[in-house]
């Protein structure tokens, strides 16, 4: 089960600054977390995932997600909190 459940933002070729620091938080909270990266050819980005300690790094990639359109990513961000537990996202929005 993972406490926290971080969005990753990234431009399609490297994560974002504002992910980078979510994950620096979440490590400094303790407790476990997990990456969600959403988007289209995505091996790269989810590559470098792996290194920042997660219990786990869950990868969305399909060409409907290809742009970030609300609809398409609020259904897959509610199926990963559902499926890790997450009691919380990287908005500090609590999932309950």
């Amino acid at each position: 089960m993972a406490e926290s459940l971080i969005l990753i933002e990234h431009d399609r070729q490297q994560v974002k600054c504002t992910s980078l620091r979510a994950i620096t938080l979440a490590r400094q909270l303790g407790g476990e977390y997990a990456l969600l990266v959403l988007g289209h050819g995505l091996g790269g980005i989810a590559a470098s995932l792996v290194s920042y300690g997660a219990s786990a790094v869950v990868v969305a990639d399909d060409s409907a997600l290809a742009e970030p359109l609300a609809d398409r990513y609020a259904t897959v961000i509610t199926e990963a909190a559902r499926q890790h537990n997450a009691g919380r996202t990287s908005w500090g929005l609590p999932l309950h």
